[in-house]
């Protein structure tokens, strides 16, 4: 059976599935950093078939069974992302969108349906590198390690992007807990996503919804920043003293904005390129 690895920083998983099923794997579990490899790793998934029914395992032991492929591929993402965080266990980890530009990036937090995915898209449509939209981790040394999960594109934002005809159809929950009908699609359909190699961050952005349409950036003072980034971070309990002194001087030496948006991919033309260009001047420091 098809052997394949995927791997964050220095975490990572292995799974095998038929050759038939290999093609949903690809096109749905974090397809852009998925690659063929010769032998497992220590978390191994296996997905196998048995009467019409399949079965998913990590390391042996069974976890879920389904008639529906797309329900077993969900399952899969799902605990391989659970895997890939508990599995860098010295990364402060974000509920945040992180894109670069060249060599620096921006950090943009924000809570669920802020637009973190659709300001990911406008971004690497216009030459940005992808380096997630769902986690952002900032290593021991203040440095961003790319995260490059599928990007999940919920009813909101399905008019506004073509959807490839083959993709498959997930229901996940929307915002208030109930089934919505989404799609887990590579980010390389949009752009390119960063390599390996750690990326600076330059500024943390703080997403609100602005329901007036446009957009509005507001600089924001430093202590104001660092109460909003803790409602962000999934693991505080890091943040003991030598890691906190780091984060405090890393906020004080850049800067930081809050960015009232509605929708970035429902802004005019022009609007877009206003936006990208005061992103672009914000990791210029201009």
């Amino acid at each position: 059976m098809p052997l394949f690895k995927i791997q964050v920083d220095s975490a990572e998983v292995s799974l095998e599935c038929s050759q038939s099923f290999s093609a949903g794997i690809r096109s749905a579990v974090f397809s852009a950093i998925i690659k063929s490899t010769p032998q497992s790793t220590k978390i191994h998934y296996r997905i196998l078939t048995h009467n019409d029914r399949l079965y998913l395992y990590r390391n042996n032991r069974l976890t879920h069974r389904n008639r529906q492929s797309n329900r077993i591929i969900y399952a899969l993402e799902w605990q391989i992302v659970n895997d890939l965080v508990i599995k860098n266990p010295t990364a402060l980890k974000f509920h945040a969108a992180a894109l670069a530009w060249h060599n620096s990036g921006l950090i943009f937090c924000g809570a669920p349906s802020s637009g973190k995915t659709s300001l990911s898209i406008l971004l690497m449509q216009n030459g940005w590198q992808f380096l997630s939209d769902e986690f952002a981790f900032l290593n021991p040394n203040q440095r961003l390690i790319p995260f490059p999960r599928n990007l999940i594109i919920k009813p909101h934002l399905q008019g506004n992007i073509p959807i490839p005809a083959d993709s498959l159809i997930f229901r996940v929950d929307d915002d208030h807990g109930a089934k919505q009908e989404a799609y887990y699609l590579s980010p390389k359909l949009f752009g390119t996503v960063s390599p390996k190699k750690l990326i600076i961050p330059t500024s943390f952005i703080f997403l609100e919804n602005h329901e007036r349409g446009g957009f509005r950036f507001e600089p924001l003072a430093h202590y104001a920043a660092f109460r909003l980034l803790m409602q962000h971070l999934f693991n505080p309990q890091l943040l003991k003293r030598e890691r906190l002194d780091p984060l405090l001087n890393l906020l004080n030496a850049i800067p930081v904005y809050s960015l009232k948006i509605a929708s970035p991919l429902n802004l005019p033309p022009a609007e877009q390129q206003t936006l990208v260009k005061q992103l672009i001047q914000i990791i210029n420091h201009d």
